[in-house]
């Protein structure tokens, strides 16, 4: 693997070489890139202290300017109780979650819930919380600082797994777009005059990724996410690297299999 990506990196015309890896290799080579690259996230997400203070304030600043009509009577929340959807973080803070790509902080019937494309992750009860009884509006100062508590207790109890859901959902969602990226650049490398077979294509593809995803994380561990669009260039030119250097291996096969003649 090591061999693979220093060629990748500093050698591309050699890419060729690895044409007769098989594609598990290949995809495996990919997969490990991949792992290294989310060590940062990682990283971050192991000193996580959940919210800051002003993120805490926000919070219940904006559901007390929502002049809602909800309670939590005996650890349920009323039929009736309705928040209009608004950011926290990375989370949207809701009372009815939807089916997208966002990550919902959802104020249930019966808890509060991580949810994600519509999937309840991490649920923990309004007694759990010690939320058993509470005017969502927040006009009462005891309310408002027995909700801010029962929050930070949310975000003390489900750390592990919420960076684990996260890693993971950026672990899958980078590898899924290199193996997209893989896929197009080896399609349009088809229209080239020296035709290649798809596979082998899709291969080179792959390795010429390698300094891409150096960039990232790059780019991830100084915070510049410029990197990620400037980046993009980067597996085009050597894919074309690595294809001219197939072809010049090609003629010097040539030039010896006509000297033998």
């Amino acid at each position: 693997m090591i061999k693979r990506l220093n060629i990748s990196l500093f050698s591309p015309g050699k890419i060729a070489f690895f044409l007769k890896d098989k594609k598990r290799y290949v995809l495996g080579y990919l997969f490990l890139l991949t792992m290294v690259l989310t060590i940062p996230t990682a990283i971050e997400l192991s000193f996580d202290s959940g919210l800051s203070s002003s993120e805490l304030s926000q919070l219940s600043t904006q559901v007390e300017k929502q002049n809602i009509d909800c309670n939590i009577t005996s650890g349920v929340l009323s039929n009736a109780c309705e928040i209009t959807p608004f950011n926290l973080g990375p989370f949207v803070v809701t009372t009815t979650a939807s089916n997208d790509s966002e990550y919902y902080l959802v104020l249930a019937q019966n808890g509060v819930q991580f949810s994600f494309m519509n999937q309840t992750l991490i649920e923990l009860s309004y007694q759990d919380l010690n939320l058993e009884n509470i005017d969502l509006s927040l006009t009462n100062e005891t309310d408002k600082e027995t909700f801010e508590q029962a929050i930070v207790t949310l975000f003390d109890n489900t750390r592990t797994q919420r960076n684990t859901i996260f890693v993971i959902s950026s672990f899958f969602a980078d590898y899924t777009l290199f193996i997209i990226l893989a896929l197009l650049i080896a399609f349009v490398y088809g229209m080239m005059p020296q035709r290649l077979k798809y596979p082998y294509r899709f291969k080179m593809a792959v390795y010429s990724l390698s300094p891409y995803v150096v960039i990232l994380l790059i780019g991830k561990l100084y915070g510049v996410d410029e990197l990620f669009f400037i980046g993009l260039f980067l597996p085009y030119i050597y894919m074309r690297l690595a294809y001219t250097g197939l072809l010049n291996m090609s003629k010097i096969v040539i030039k010896k299999e006509e000297s033998k003649d």
